[in-house]
């Protein structure tokens, strides 16, 4: 989480496990 998590909805929001990694795009300035 790079915000606060003011907002999520905590009864509504699910986590799927796919078995992958964590992909996640960043742009160079990110890094």
């Amino acid at each position: 989480v790079f915000e606060g998590t003011s907002g999520i909805d905590a009864k509504k929001t699910t986590c799927e496990f796919t078995g992958d990694i964590l992909r996640t795009p960043v742009s160079e300035d990110m890094l």
